[in-house]
């Protein structure tokens, strides 16, 4: 062994048979090659650029904003920046930009349940004939006003919020718009590059690390293609489906030097975040500047379903992706309201609310909200993909083999 002070970062080639490279060579030879590839490319390349150049060079510009931020804002009493400050320099072709400041963090998880933990509690107290306010009983029906479940809503997402420091690292390209500025690209092509064993070498601001730091991101972007384009390819070598598997499947494998590595093939379904629940609800992203149209299920019930103008026949309008039909039934008192989404990537949804109108306000069933929480909890997105995770273990020394 000795030590070292640099080394040459590659990206592996993925060989598939009828390549020159590989003339002669069988698929297990093949597969292993491209295993080696893959395990040096995800344990070692990545992080080599990740730790000795672009987390120093960062976080060195960084500071620059961290320091003026406090100095035109200060911290609260938890440590959190008061505001946000900017600071940026121009090298070469090269716009570095860095802001810091606090952004807030939301534990949808917990406002979700949170709501129907209350909803829960609502329908079983009215059922006990406990009076509440916002709440009324129709036969052995539990309606909740629209307005209280906002109120909740906000009262949660308060609860649940927090706020922390951010601060962020970006190179632009100078002579893109400044009000829509575009993130500097590396034209040449990187197939490889020098990375110094000593991340003290990149925490210094000037052209030449402002050149390695373009470079380090284009070769890691290209090393995550490979994995990806890799995983793709040991699916196909062992007839994985690429989506729609139903259940686990390990691969163990031993390669020439006794070493071992297992894929494991997997499905993974993707439910919708609880975000999306809330956002599928009130249709307002409170962590934004901006309120997202006002397209959410309380919204709609609230305009339309004591509107006269919305009849049997129904009431479709566009809504920034998606159209939206509603229909309701029944008298200017009691009735249903079906709210059908039909989104622009062919995605289509629908729920109906029984509704009530108590003296101008709009109740909805409780249970009705209850029922479409747990349908968007729980629903499934589209065909589970499938997922690969492998795991490498290092042969024996030589001295303990046999």
């Amino acid at each position: 062994m000795k030590t070292t002070e640099s080394t040459i970062v590659e990206l592996p080639t993925l060989f598939v048979p009828g390549m020159t490279e590989v003339e002669g060579k069988g698929l297990d030879e093949i597969e292993e090659m491209n295993l080696l590839s893959y395990n040096y490319a995800n344990s070692s390349a990545i992080s080599t650029i990740d730790n000795y150049v672009l987390t120093p060079f960062a976080n060195s510009f960084k500071q620059g904003a961290i320091t003026k931020v406090m100095n035109e804002h200060n911290v609260n009493d938890e440590g959190v920046y008061k505001g946000w400050s900017q600071v940026s320099e121009i090298i070469e072709d090269k716009k570095l930009v860095a802001d810091a400041g606090s952004q807030t963090s939301t534990g949808w998880d917990a406002v979700i349940a949170g709501l129907k933990d209350i909803l829960d509690n609502v329908v079983s107290d009215n059922m006990d004939k406990i009076h509440q306010d916002g709440v009324r009983k129709i036969v052995n029906e539990t309606y909740i006003s629209v307005d209280y479940i906002k109120l909740v809503f906000d009262r949660l997402i308060k609860e649940k919020s927090s706020k922390g420091n951010k601060v962020n690292f970006t190179i632009y390209d100078p002579k893109s718009d400044p009000k829509k500025p575009k993130t500097f690209k590396l034209a040449e092509d990187v197939t490889s590059m020098a990375v110094h064993l000593d991340d003290k070498v990149m925490r210094e601001i000037n052209p030449k690390n402002a050149y390695e730091y373009v470079k380090g991101e284009k070769l890691k972007s290209e090393l995550n293609k490979f994995l990806r384009s890799f995983e793709k390819w040991a699916m196909s070598i062992y007839g994985i489906k690429t989506e729609g598997l139903e259940q686990s499947q390990p691969k163990p494998v031993t390669m020439s030097d006794s070493s071992r590595a297992t894929y494991l093939f997997f499905p993974k379904s993707e439910r919708p975040k609880a975000k999306n629940v809330y956002l599928a609800l009130a249709a307002y992203d409170p962590e934004k500047v901006e309120v997202i149209p006002k397209t959410g299920d309380l919204q709609v019930i609230t305009e339309h379903a004591f509107n006269k103008d919305v009849n049997k026949d129904g009431y479709t309008k566009p809504y920034y992706g998606s159209t939206i039909s509603v229909s309701t039934k029944g008298t200017d008192k009691k009735g249903t309201i079906t709210i059908h989404r039909e989104m622009k990537n062919g995605d289509v949804s629908q729920a109906t609310y029984k509704v009530i109108n108590n003296e101008g306000k709009v109740y909805v069933s409780a249970r009705d909200i209850i029922g479409v929480i747990e349908e968007l909890s729980n629903k499934n997105g589209k065909v589970p993909k499938t997922n690969i995770k492998i795991d490498f273990f290092p042969a024996k020394p030589l001295y303990l083999r046999n």
